[in-house]
């Protein structure tokens, strides 16, 4: 606690964010349940009022949530959260003593009856938190062997050789900048050399600034105190002198940066002046964290934390840092005892009198011409890794970043470039619009920013491995089953997941999903169904939403799920202030969101129920993500849900049937302990059940995901479907049922292409899919069909047999009246080609009819199947659960296109030339 009084940028958040009327009604509350009148004019609290005390403790909070500066408030616990995030914790939270708390209530109540003012509430609310969560941050510091673990992986991985063409691509931009920048003869084209990296968590940001630094010669800080998790281990000398000047006012944070680069070129400069000729590798090598398995005498334990994680900064760059803070401290002591310094700020030409103050002179611009010439003019680079800590108000607190590009602008004619970087990708400010930045020449054009980096690549592992001759085919010949390993999943997605393949289940899931989430909580507490954010992420990893671009709050949607949630950016537009996002394929995602969104509420509903529904009215309704043409959203969303259900239920089926050495079977929703001790085994070896605990990567069969969706008496009738046209049935045709009897799936999400299949890489494409654990959907443009899942007909233990594959084809229509579903041979050719043999079935999904059919039709081939389905979304899995059932409806609801009236119509065909024709695009009017 900082004690009853707001800090500097606290204060400056609440000023700018007057709470206004949005606490009215809590006075009112609580004089009605504490009797509160002229004889009893403040709250006194008996035993038998805790719950009333708890639900105005629980109406505070909710209130407080509601106000816009609770988003900009940082928190006093987390320096990487809000006081929102702390409040919502808190609110779910409901285990806080309120007897051992009385005092601090009664005094805030009696506060709230005046009313308060901002400064006094804002105070009440953070002690308010702090008092709840304090407990939980105790015990969550009792236990970080998992943390010890993940810390461990991350050293693991670091050491790993790097691997793609991101380094190349870095120091490309950087050197094609500074050519550029040096031969401009008339004024500037860009406001200062400084390129943010801003891509999503786990995407190898740090690791490319630190392999670029083997080539280019660097001086990177790690904003990390020494009680911080996280890799590379952070530079605490550096990070306390930075946070010093937070909470100050302009030339006090001109004066830390300034001070810091001085001292940082000075101590560099230094270094290098005693040996000959040290080369950039040499330096970072100096500088680089210590090997755990080749340092005599550096043991973390299991039991490791940040601190001992601290211990594998190498001797030299702690006495690098050290002696650059202590250099940095007396040069600030320099400029801030100075009155010049201290009152150019108010003047339009302070940036000029910056660069020709003495101190300025003497120091920073002195030690920049001595080190670039030391270092015979070669590009140099100055890193600021973790920078979201200097934005401690979020990301609309600019203060400090702002003072550090008008010190870099005096660096400009220096070959020295700075990157900044954040596990928060910081993606908020650095991709904010140009009309919209700090600077005044930026804004009217006069200078531009440089564009930030974010070409980093996904499934570097996979990339790794199939570059080599050997490796490759040890892959392309993997079995089914091996799919679902942890060690194979996580070659697939991000580059930081590879690090954590040997972590046990019930532990990789749940930092996986604290990582999804942005939570620090088990996940089934933290999870929460009424943040936009949490469902956008969550079902994203499954389906692959897209937000809109054409709304503010889309465009917040999407920098937040970049920032904090793993969605990464394909494509920044910073003129306009738009980007363009993806949730990446990521199995071993996938199967950690699958795990949640079987757990239950604490109302008995499972999340899937909740999630939906929430996603359908605060972000479908809204128009915040896109719904897509013709339903298909719905149909991926179905086939996930659909198959969730069936691996949750084949688990549950196989852990009954375990022996009595595992009786002490968990309940649904007890967190960590799913793990049986033996091998599983189901009735009718109907799953390929992992034993390691990743059962919702599970493989499984297609015919059993059709008694999910349709019911096993509907199924057992489509069983004796025969492929082809029945004028043409012999006995020698085959059912469905047999056909399909061992065909196996193991989708567990949804991807999207926008190319058109070419039959020529099917076979790929479905070994591909299967081999990352998608479905695909497919382009608008595609002919025929919408929904192409893999499926495997071979056996999924012995070795991968590509010519065994074949897909299950969805068409989805939404129309009112039935569709007529007729499938040619071209349908067949043009997705798989004139020669593939293997049976194929396909389906049409009519959406919105109001008769339920499942049926059986002609196909084109003996070796093809046909199923058509129609209804409003009453799907037999559905059934089971009607809170499911209820929200999926509610989804298609929202997906279909409602009845066009005649003010529809008219409005249509004002686009004129949709219509092609004199009577189509000139209709009878009245008619």
């Amino acid at each position: 606690m900082k004690g009853n009084k707001l800090s500097d940028i606290e204060a400056r958040v609440v000023a700018r964010n007057p709470i206004l009327a949005g606490l009215s009604g809590i006075s009112d509350i609580i004089k009605q349940v504490f009797d509160i009148n002229a004889s009893n004019p403040t709250p006194s609290l008996d035993d038998d009022e805790e719950e009333s005390v708890k639900h105005i403790v629980g109406l505070l909070m909710w209130s407080a949530q509601k106000l816009t500066a609770a988003k900009e408030l940082p928190s006093r616990l987390h320096y990487k959260n809000s006081l929102h995030d702390d409040l919502r914790l808190a609110s779910k939270d409901n285990q806080y003593l309120v007897k051992a708390n009385y005092r601090f209530l009664l005094t805030f109540f009696t506060t709230m009856l005046k009313p308060p003012t901002d400064e006094e509430f804002w105070c009440g609310v953070y002690e308010l938190v702090a008092l709840i969560l304090a407990p939980t941050l105790a015990a969550q510091k009792q236990d970080l062997s998992w943390l010890a673990k993940s810390l461990k992986s991350l050293h693991t991985s670091w050491n790993v050789d790097f691997y793609g063409d991101a380094n190349k691509a870095l120091k490309e931009k950087i050197q094609a900048l500074e050519a550029q920048m040096m031969a401009e003869a008339g004024a500037p084209t860009y406001y200062c050399k400084l390129i943010p990296i801003i891509q999503s968590s786990g995407m190898g940001k740090s690791r490319l600034v630190d392999e670029t630094s083997k080539d280019l010669f660097t001086i990177s800080f790690t904003l990390r105190s020494g009680e911080e998790s996280g890799y590379p281990p952070g530079d605490p000398e550096v990070t306390e002198y930075m946070d010093s000047s937070l909470e100050m006012g302009d030339a006090h944070m001109h004066a830390r940066a300034a001070a810091l680069i001085a001292a940082a070129f000075g101590q560099a400069h230094e270094w290098m002046s005693k040996s000959v000729d040290v080369t950039p590798l040499q330096w970072h090598d100096y500088m680089a964290p210590l090997d755990i398995s080749t340092t005599p005498g550096l043991e973390l334990g299991a039991q490791g934390t940040a601190k001992q994680f601290a211990l594998t900064r190498s001797s030299g760059r702690k006495e690098f840092c050290r002696k650059v803070t202590d250099s940095a401290g007396a040069i600030y002591k320099d400029l801030i005892r100075d009155q010049n310094w201290l009152g150019m700020f108010n003047c339009d030409d302070f940036l000029i009198r910056i660069s020709k103050h003495s101190v300025i002179q003497q120091t920073l611009l002195r030690s920049a011409r001595k080190l670039t010439k030391q270092r015979s003019g070669r590009t140099l680079l100055l890193v600021f890794d973790e920078v979201s800590r200097l934005f401690p108000g979020g990301f609309e607190d600019t203060g400090f970043i702002t003072a550090l590009r008008r010190i870099l602008q005096v660096l400009r004619p220096y070959p020295i470039w700075t990157l900044v970087l954040s596990t928060q990708s910081c993606a908020q400010y650095f991709s904010i619009a140009e009309w919209g930045d700090a600077s005044g020449r930026v804004r009217d054009g006069s200078l531009k920013r440089v564009d930030p980096f974010y070409a980093l690549r996904l499934d570097v592992e996979m990339y790794r491995r199939l570059n080599n001759p050997t490796s490759s085919l040890d892959e392309k010949e993997k079995p089914l089953r091996d799919f679902a390993t942890a060690e194979h999943m996580t070659k697939y997605g991000r580059p930081m997941l590879y690090g954590y393949r040997s972590q046990p289940p019930e532990e990789l899931r749940k930092f996986l999903l604290g990582k999804l989430l942005c939570i620090q909580r088990e996940p089934i507490i933290a999870y929460n169904v009424n943040n936009i954010d949490h469902i956008f992420a969550t079902i994203a990893s499954r389906v692959a939403l897209d937000p809109c671009l054409n709304t503010a709050q889309s465009t917040v949607l999407a920098q937040n799920a970049v920032n904090r949630h793993l969605r990464i950016i394909l494509h920044l537009d910073t003129f306009a202030g738009i980007m363009h996002t993806t949730t990446p394929a990521e199995p071993i995602i996938a199967e950690a969101t699958a795990w949640l969104l079987t757990r239950r509420c604490p109302n008995g509903d499972l999340f899937w129920s909740s999630s939906i529904e929430k996603l359908t009215m605060n972000l479908l309704s809204p128009g915040l993500v896109e719904k897509g043409l013709r339903g298909e959203l719905y149909v991926r969303i179905l086939f996930i849900v659909a198959r969730d259900i069936l691996l949750d239920s084949l688990w549950r089926l196989a852990a009954e049937s375990l022996s009595s050495d595992s009786d002490s079977e968990d309940d649904h929703d007890t967190v960590g302990n799913e793990q049986p001790s033996k091998n599983l085994k189901t009735k009718g070896e109907s799953c390929s059940l992992p034993s390691r605990g990743y059962y919702f990567a599970s493989t499984f069969k297609l015919i059993q995901l059709l008694e999910v969706m349709f019911g096993k008496d509907t199924m057992m009738a489509l069983g004796f479907v025969l492929g082809g046209n029945p004028r043409k049935y012999t006995n020698e045709s085959v059912t469905l049922s047999g056909a399909f009897e061992n065909a196996w799936c193991n989708f567990s999400h949804f991807v999207i292409t926008d190319k058109k299949l070419k039959p020529e890489n099917m076979p790929e494409l479905l070994h591909n899919l299967m081999h990352s654990q998608a479905a695909l959907q497919c382009c608008f443009n595609q002919s025929s069909f919408d929904i192409l899942i893999p499926v495997y007909l071979g056996n999924p233990a012995e070795k991968f047999d590509q010519s065994k594959l074949t897909g299950f084809l969805v068409q989805v229509k939404n129309k009112s009246e039935a569709t007529k579903f007729i499938v040619c041979d071209s349908d067949i050719t043009d997705f798989y080609g004139k020669n593939f043999d293997n049976p194929t079935i396909f389906m049409l999904l009519d959406l919105c009819t109001q008769k339920t059919i499942v049926k059986g039709v002609e196909s084109p081939s003996a070796n093809s199947y046909g199923l058509y389905a129609s209804g409003d979304g009453s799907f037999d899995f559905l059934k089971v659960e009607p809170s499911l059932q209820h929200s999926m409806k509610g989804l298609l609801s929202s997906l279909v296109p409602k009845p066009k009236n005649a003010h529809d119509q008219i409005c249509d065909e004002n686009l004129r030339y949709r219509y092609h024709t004199w009577s189509q695009r000139f209709t009878q009017i009245g008619a």
